[in-house]
């Protein structure tokens, strides 16, 4: 996305695009990439261009409040495993650092209850709903890993929901990107020697 083998002419001017986000996790609304879906054959086609970011994100959780379990968890784990990826991206920032574990920790504070208890905690909601937007803010500067290139082919190969896809994969890539000298332990100090690959 940053280099370009072939740049496309000006052609007009763009329209601006307002992005609504009504489910809680793809952080689509600020960043700048997008899916499109054949309808005849299931095909999903990722697209990257800084040009599909919108001009403006309205991020309102009473449009969440009434979504479904599913839903809830599988846009969940998908936030998770932006901010995951983010975080220990090759072109992570300290910006980019600082914005996906405020994701994480709104995660972990808010999904469970999100998921169990919905529009019965509109707090945990809307904190879920955020966290997925800053997760989106943070992959979209850092960009992600291997996690989401296979988590795409594999839901598109077997129509599993995106966030079920990289749930499943995410503890093995995480095994497989695992050194035993991380960089970013500080910032999980309690862990005081890395373990990931020994699970």
């Amino acid at each position: 996305i940053r280099k370009r083998i072939y740049k496309f002419p000006k052609m007009g001017v763009k329209a601006k695009m307002i992005a609504v986000t009504t489910t809680s996790g793809t952080g689509s609304e600020v960043t700048p990439f997008a899916v499109v879906t054949d309808d005849a054959t299931g095909q999903k086609y990722p697209l990257a261009d800084y040009a599909l970011t919108p001009d403006m994100a309205i991020v309102d959780a009473n449009l969440v409040m009434d979504m479904p379990k599913s839903l809830c968890a599988f846009g969940g784990l998908d936030a998770v495993t932006h901010a995951l990826e983010a975080y220990v991206s090759v072109l992570a920032s300290e910006f980019s650092d600082g914005q996906a574990l405020q994701a994480l920790k709104l995660l972990k504070e808010n999904l469970p209850a999100s998921y169990h208890e919905g529009s019965k905690n509109p707090v945990a909601r809307e904190r879920v709903h955020s966290a997925a937007t800053i997760a989106g803010i943070a992959f979209a500067n850092a960009f992600l890993g291997v996690c989401h290139s296979m988590a795409h082919k594999l839901g598109s190969q077997f129509h599993i929901p995106h966030g079920l896809a990289n749930a499943l994969l995410i503890c093995n890539v995480i095994r497989y990107n695992a050194n035993d000298n991380p960089t970013k332990q500080t910032a999980f100090s309690q862990y005081d020697r890395p373990q990931a690959r020994r699970r």
